[in-house]
């Protein structure tokens, strides 16, 4: 960007030194600017911590350049494979990425910070295609607007300095999300315009001009209903998700069904069904006297959008996460089972997803109703290396804490205290004081056996 800025800026005063200054003073301006930009570039040289000492550091360490980007992309990839080939649908990265994002990546994940990446996640292979095709075409119709202004050095010079400004915009891309910025995508269709009203080169007509010119208005015309549909989706779905009235449970299948058959390959919609069936078996469950016709009914409904979101994408944890829960409610299984068939689905889950807070909770909690204190120590410990924040690291230490002293592991409870008492102090740091956490970890640790 500084460098599209820089070479902007140089093509202008020499257009407005030529029409507006004589040429007695050009050479005096021309030494003016020269001696302004040695000047900045030795400033940049000597400075404490230099640009070009930054720009060798970085490229001795690509890890240090990328900082958390790269942990974003792996993960943004990964969810892309699993959206493939048709995508999550429009605008709803942010929604999905929290659980794909690693525990060491700080970034506040609403974007992949590379565009092409998220429009492959969001609009899949379609999406990207068209990129790509808008991509060919501006550059087709900047080099046939050069050779159509050979003659003309400053309509080629205004040329030149749309296309630096684009190039600029699409490299920044590549690191950033220019592409969901309103005022840069306006900018920057503002700058293809201006490449497009250059003089077109003049050439004879094929005669399958207007073949192709078919074909390609189908093609747009087919690629902005896709579009168009999967925003359309996005758009009762967000309804659904976040609807301020507390519509009725028959109008949230409503919404989801609508935005099913919008979006057809955004399965996070297949989702959201899954979960609001569960829920509504949930609440049944915790409703004295319920029929057990409809608690028989809302149970095939609720495992059958189960069943469809693990078999429509198994690589994703939420199917295999509502399995477990729905395994827990099965009333018909005997407790042991139902509980053992749980734990498999949420390890599952756990496997495709270490970052989830909920799940790998759920599981620890499952493996102490079974005496299993030593396997939930360790998944309650693993919770302390992925927790994102001091509060759930605190809460997953305490519940380490707890199983540690349950299985007798004296070494690794006493070991986890002081990582412990250090979540606890930053947590009176923020103003949530829980009490004396050090003592009840001490109280804990004075009950075991030597």
């Amino acid at each position: 960007a500084l460098v599209a800025l820089l070479a902007g800026s140089a093509v202008l005063m020499t257009q407005l030194a030529r029409q507006h200054v004589s040429s007695r003073y050009r050479h005096v301006l021309a030494v003016g600017l020269a001696a302004l930009a040695v000047a900045i570039a030795l400033g940049i040289a000597v400075s404490p911590r230099s640009t070009i000492e930054r720009f060798v550091e970085f490229v001795g360490n690509p890890i240090l350049a990328a900082g958390s980007r790269l942990l974003t992309w792996d993960a943004a990839l990964r969810l892309a494979t699993d959206c493939a080939p048709w995508g999550c649908g429009a605008g709803l990265f942010w929604l999905l990425f929290r659980g794909y994002q690693m525990p060491t990546d700080a970034s506040a994940g609403f974007h992949a910070h590379l565009d092409p990446l998220e429009i492959l996640v969001e609009l899949g292979w379609p999406g990207l295609a068209l990129l790509v095709a808008l991509t060919a075409a501006v550059v087709m119709r900047t080099r046939e607007a050069w050779r159509a202004c050979a003659n003309d050095p400053a309509s080629q010079a205004r040329l030149a300095g749309c296309g630096a400004a684009l190039a600029a915009f699409m490299t920044h891309s590549l690191v950033t999300f220019n592409l969901y910025v309103a005022a840069l995508v306006a900018l920057a269709g503002l700058i293809m315009g201006g490449i497009g009203l250059a003089p077109p080169e003049r050439r004879v007509a094929h005669p399958m001009a207007r073949g192709s010119r078919f074909t390609a208005v189908a093609l747009a015309a087919g690629i902005g209903a896709y579009l168009s549909a999967t925003a359309y989706g996005a758009h009762f779905y967000h309804q659904a998700v976040s609807a301020p009235d507390a519509p009725s449970i028959n109008e949230l299948r409503e919404r989801l069904e609508h935005a099913r058959r919008f979006a057809p390959g955004a399965d996070v919609v297949l989702v959201a069904r899954a979960d609001l069936e569960l829920r509504v078996l949930e609440s049944l469950f915790r409703v004295p006297g319920t029929p057990a016709a409809e608690l028989s009914s809302q149970f095939d409904l609720a495992s059958y959008f189960v069943d469809r979101t693990v078999r429509v994408n198994p690589l994703r944890p939420d199917g295999h996460e509502f399995r477990g829960r729905l395994e827990l409610m099965d009333w018909r299984r005997p407790g042991p089972e139902r509980v053992a068939a749980a734990i498999e689905a949420y390890a599952a889950a756990l496997e495709r997803s270490p970052g989830r807070p909920d799940v790998r909770e759920q599981l620890g909690q499952m493996m102490q109703s079974l005496g299993r204190h030593g396997a939930a120590a360790g998944l309650f410990a693993d919770g302390v290396a992925w927790a994102k924040t001091s509060s759930d690291e605190l809460r997953f230490g305490i519940q380490a804490l707890r199983a540690y002293v349950e299985a007798g592991d004296h070494d690794a409870a006493r070991a986890l205290r002081e990582t412990v008492v250090a979540a606890a102090e930053r947590e009176r740091r923020r103003g949530n004081d829980l009490g004396d956490v050090a003592g009840m970890a001490d109280a804990l640790l004075d009950g075991m056996a030597p």
